[in-house]
């Protein structure tokens, strides 16, 4: 069984995204809820869950960075992200391990859990690609010279 927090300001969203995983997967079990960074790091604690799905509300990417603080091994899931650079960017700097865009279907959500419990990291193609991008581009960065002569 793969226990989940759900971290998100709006209740309304947390219990209904907690109710549709409860009915999606046979193998997530929500164990808890929170609002804000306190309750989270709190409940994180205690309950040591083994994803933390987060919503990526505007600047969140230090919440991130929080909670694996707070349990290292526990995996976070950013939720809502939109499929631009700039936070897909900010989300993989932060450390997330799986990514689920604002159009993402609860089957999607649960797959993103899935993924994360097993060590994968989960994000679409479009996602994919900029983060390959941005490689790349560090890559060329640090040692022009050594991919200039391949």
């Amino acid at each position: 069984m793969i226990r989940v927090l759900i971290v998100a300001e709006i209740r309304l969203y947390r219990e209904g995204l907690a109710a549709m995983l409860r009915a999606e997967s046979e193998s997530i079990d929500v164990v808890a809820s929170a609002a804000g960074a306190d309750d989270a790091v709190r409940a994180l604690r205690e309950l040591t869950p083994d994803v933390v799905l987060l919503d990526m509300a505007p600047d969140n990417a230090w919440l991130v960075r929080a909670l694996e603080a707070a349990v290292p091994r526990t995996r976070v899931v950013a939720l809502a992200v939109p499929e631009n650079e700039r936070e897909v960017l900010a989300c993989a700097e932060a450390g997330v391990a799986g990514f689920v865009t604002r159009d993402a279907s609860v089957e999607d959500v649960a797959a993103a859990v899935e993924s994360a419990a097993r060590g994968e990291v989960l994000a679409s193609p479009r996602m994919v690609a900029t983060l390959f991008e941005r490689i790349a581009t560090l890559a060329l960065e640090r040692s022009p010279e050594s991919i200039e002569s391949r």
